[in-house]
């Protein structure tokens, strides 16, 4: 099994034309490695790398949002490899990952991370996630706290009990085939919608599709369920051990409620700030890169953040 190329430089040519800036192309054709783990039922686990080699750093990993890949993160993790070797992981039926028979929700995905981490080397992984990645994220440092160095949560949405009602999100249905590149491209939507500019979602959307052999498809699996939230993942971030951080986007929806920010910053009994990123949609990693790096930069090189990093 082998994954892409990751931004060859017929992308990055169409990324120019639509006026991407030359930051932004120096840090997505930044080279990646690209590999394969297993996870514990034999499914490809598909990992990005950006820096594999420099071993005396420790390890940081970054987690998508659901239906994404690790492409979400390609104008931000050049930035952090001055301190972590960084990595990124599809989640299994997304990205390059290997497709499952049956899926389950955030808690079943966190399952997966121990081998992803053990691919890191073994020892305690600071773990950046967003969104549906972050909820992941949450359980996993529930049920193994000695895995995690520490976890920033960057706009996931966690119920939480008397203030959230959980929605249910939508199923893709049977899988779709487009006639060109151009077309399925053209096709390409946010969720959930916001302002973008057009390099950052022509590069998402690249990464988000391929060439099966009756046309165009996407790359994440139509089999993937609807995301149902309950509130797992809030019984689950009351009790972590693991230190905490939280980002939110000043104008996702996750912001509008400070009422939840409140109660799961006292959650645990202990405080636990945010950190807000200003102008910045749910998917900030494209509409807002810089701030979002800037943001994890003053998180991560911080005193404390570069302790927990210090027994990788």
């Amino acid at each position: 099994m082998t994954a892409p190329s990751t931004n060859p430089a017929p992308l990055l040519d169409e990324l120019q034309a639509l006026g991407a800036p030359a930051w932004y192309l120096d840090a997505v054709g930044a080279p990646q490695g690209s590999r394969f783990v297993p996870a514990d039922d034999g499914t490809p686990l598909h990992l990005v790398e950006w820096n594999a080699g420099e071993h005396a750093k420790p390890a940081l990993l970054l987690l998508h949002g659901y239906r994404a890949n690790t492409h979400a993160w390609d104008a931000i993790a050049p930035f952090l490899t001055s301190r972590y070797r960084v990595s990124a992981l599809d989640w299994p039926g997304m990205g390059c990952s290997g497709h499952r028979r049956a899926y389950g929700d955030a808690y079943a995905a966190a399952a997966d991370l121990p081998a992803a981490m053990d691919a890191l080397g073994g020892g305690p992984v600071t773990v950046v996630a967003h969104s549906f990645g972050g909820s992941a994220a949450v359980h996993a440092a529930h049920r193994w706290p000695h895995r995690f160095a520490r976890l920033v949560v960057v706009d996931s949405y966690i119920p939480v009990p008397g203030i959230d009602t959980p929605p249910q999100g939508q199923a893709v249905g049977p899988r779709r085939v487009y006639a060109s590149r151009g077309e399925i491209l053209q096709r390409f939507r946010l969720m959930p919608a916001q302002p973008c500019p057009p390099w950052a979602l022509h590069h998402m959307a690249h990464h988000s599709v391929r060439e099966g052999p009756e046309g165009w498809v996407w790359r994440f699996d139509p089999a993937l369920p609807a995301r149902v939230l309950g509130y797992e993942t809030w019984q689950a971030w009351q009790t972590l051990q693991t230190p905490v951080d939280l980002i939110i986007c000043a104008l996702s929806l996750v912001a509008q409620a400070r009422d939840r920010l409140q109660a799961l910053a006292a959650a645990r009994g202990r405080t636990t700030n945010w950190l807000e990123v200003p102008g910045a949609y749910h998917h900030a990693m494209m509409d807002q890169p810089q701030a979002l790096r800037e943001a994890l930069l003053g998180l991560l090189e911080s005193p404390a953040m570069q302790a927990a990093g210090a027994t990788n």
